[in-house]
């Protein structure tokens, strides 16, 4: 406090002590103090101010804090039809849940039966008669996707093509055989590759069947489900590294394979903001630094495949450089999808409201 405002004080004393003496206080002394603390008032230096500035600016750093700063990890739910997406698998998980097809075709393979070239350079062509009975039918009985092995499916209008990937082999350790079994029943014909020789074999009516198949490091294969029998897919697939992306090769001065959103529809749920709905616009880019989910679902969907994904994920986005934008949410929109915390917040403002104005009807407080 500054000389002026002492003076002030210690005047406003001395009048408060002669009211008390002499009941009565003379009016110019009264206006002498009133101007005495407006003067002193006028005279305040900016340190006096700090306290309102700080209890202003605080508030706005927490707040502008809580806005910018992400949560590091989130938890989503997509549904979403896309017309292709690939995915690493963290446990070995079967992909069909059984499949009535009539065309199944496998390139990459490296042996069918006895057959075997190595080096993926066996493939297989199996498809029904001309006229297929309703008995005629092609079973892809197992196909048991290793761990870390990837998984490519893309749909189109009759058909879904599955590309499998091994991951790199380590030079010390031998790379697992994978092996697909193939029913046959009925009129089928089965056409192998293996090593530039051809083998042709026709199966009739009454011949039941198998072709035993062993994938090698990229095999892809082009299944077509039987007319009114859609695909079957395994469920709860646990899975890591989603990427929802199409591959096109583009011939321009030099071919390059570009990698482009395969969204055609869907919806995000961010559950951390109490199921809060981003719709997906088509081919709007998703993408992920790291994710790790369950694939709950697949389904075969006109032009696509309609997907169910549960996942953990970090680093998401959504556009295109340099429009990218962050999805993940933020500590402030957390605090906001919080309703029982604005209760409790709420309730404990209420009661120390109610508690301030009792003392101060009490006479407790000044």
């Amino acid at each position: 406090m500054d000389d002026l405002s002492k003076l002030a004080h210690r005047e406003r004393a001395r009048l408060v002590s002669k009211t008390a003496t002499s009941g009565s206080v003379s009016k110019e002394d009264f206006e002498a103090l009133d101007r005495l603390e407006k003067l002193a008032a006028g005279d305040r230096s900016w340190h006096q101010w700090w306290i309102p500035t700080c209890a202003f600016l605080l508030p706005l750093a927490v707040v502008t804090f809580l806005f910018e700063t992400e949560q590091r990890e989130t938890q989503i739910d997509l549904d979403a039809k896309v017309s292709a997406f690939s995915a690493t698998l963290r446990a070995k998980q079967p992909l069909f849940d059984g499949s009535l097809l009539r065309a199944f075709n496998a390139i990459g393979l490296e042996g069918v039966d006895n057959l075997s070239a190595g080096d993926g350079d066996c493939s297989v062509n199996v498809k029904l008669g001309a006229k297929p009975r309703p008995e005629d039918a092609i079973n892809l009985q197992l196909l048991e996707v290793p761990r870390g092995w990837r998984v490519r499916l893309e749909g189109s209008e009759n058909s879904i093509e599955v590309t499998l990937s091994g991951p790199p082999a380590r030079p010390e350790a031998a790379r697992e055989e994978v092996l697909t079994t193939v029913s046959l029943g009925g009129r089928t014909t089965v056409e192998t590759r293996c090593g530039g020789v051809r083998n042709l074999h026709e199966f009739k009516a009454a011949d039941i069947s198998s072709l035993n198949l062993r994938l090698g490091p990229r095999t892809t294969l082009s299944v077509t489900p039987v007319d009114g029998h859609p695909l079957r897919f395994a469920r709860q697939i646990a899975v890591e590294k989603v990427a929802l992306v199409s591959e096109e090769i583009s011939f321009a001065d030099a071919p390059e394979n570009r990698q482009l959103s395969s969204v055609l529809s869907g919806t995000l749920y961010l559950n951390a903001l109490d199921g809060k709905q981003a719709p997906l616009r088509p081919s709007e880019a998703l993408s992920f630094s790291d994710f790790s989910g369950t694939l709950r679902s697949i389904a075969p969907a006109a032009d696509g495949l309609q997907l169910e994904l549960f996942a953990t994920v970090k680093g998401m986005k959504t556009g295109e450089a340099p429009n990218q934008r962050s999805l993940m949410p933020t500590y402030l929109q957390w605090i906001a999808a919080r309703n029982e915390l604005w209760l409790w917040w709420g309730s404990a403002v209420s009661v120390f409201a109610v508690l301030m104005s009792v003392l101060r009807w009490l006479k407790i407080t000044a």
